[in-house]
Parts: C-alpha cells; sequence; structure tokens
C-alpha cells in the first residue's frame, strides 16, 4: 500500500459523548502509526438534538484533532443550512452536501478558500 498524501476522517456522532472522544482518538492514532502525512478531521453536521450538543461534539472533536497535530474543518462551515443539501432526515448531507464539503475541503487544502467558495456557490445560485 503506497502512503497517502492526506486521509480525510468524517465521521459522525452516533456513538455519543462517552465513546465519540475515545473511537476518534483511536482511529486518529491508528492512521498516524501508519502515515506521518496530513490528517484531516471533519467535524459533525448539526444535529436534530440540540445545539448545545452539536456545539460540544464539534469542541470535543477539535480538541482530539489539535491534539493529534490534525487540521479540523468545521463541516456546519461548510455547508449552510439550506434543504437542497441535506437528505429528507435534515440531518446527513445528500450527494450535493457532500460536494459541498468536498470544494471547502480542497479549498482549505489548496489555499484558495475564497474561489473554491465562490465556484461552489455560483453553481447553485446562492451568488451571482
Amino acid at each position: 500500500m503506497s502512503d497517502p498524501d492526506c486521509v480525510i476522517v468524517m465521521h459522525g456522532t452516533n456513538d455519543g459523548p462517552a465513546l465519540h472522544e475515545s473511537r476518534l482518538t483511536t482511529l486518529i492514532e491508528n492512521i498516524q502509526s501508519r502515515t506521518d502525512n496530513l490528517v484531516v478531521v471533519i467535524g459533525e453536521a448539526q444535529t436534530t438534538f440540540s445545539q448545545t450538543f452539536t456545539n460540544n461534539m464539534s469542541n470535543m472533536s477539535k480538541r482530539v484533532a489539535d491534539a493529534h497535530g490534525c487540521l479540523y474543518i468545521d463541516i456546519n462551515e461548510a455547508i449552510p443550512r439550506f434543504n437542497i443539501l441535506f437528505s429528507g432526515d435534515y440531518l446527513h448531507p445528500n450527494h450535493m452536501g457532500h460536494q459541498a464539503v468536498a470544494h471547502m475541503v480542497a479549498a482549505i487544502l489548496t489555499g484558495d478558500p475564497i474561489g473554491q467558495a465562490t465556484s461552489f456557490a455560483a453553481r447553485f445560485g446562492q451568488i451571482a
């Protein structure tokens, strides 16, 4: 197996706070034992539980990512809360929502956040 340039981890909150931190830590440590390259952690989407729950889980993920030298990207900054970007449960991103995340990650990794974000938003009619 070749060494990847970058490993992107996108995870959810189904395990809840009790298991989330330890499982994310284990996952990152397993990846880092196999590569010295960049690990990007993409945080949780907003949940239907509460904004406090979402904030707590995102803060925990950021803390774990920072402690392991990973780049942390908050999915809530990548995907605005437009119904068009979410599946019927208004919780999980749909195909276009995942494209929005991919564009944001690419923009951050290439150092061109304005160009990528503008390009994506224009495609979906958010800006002229």
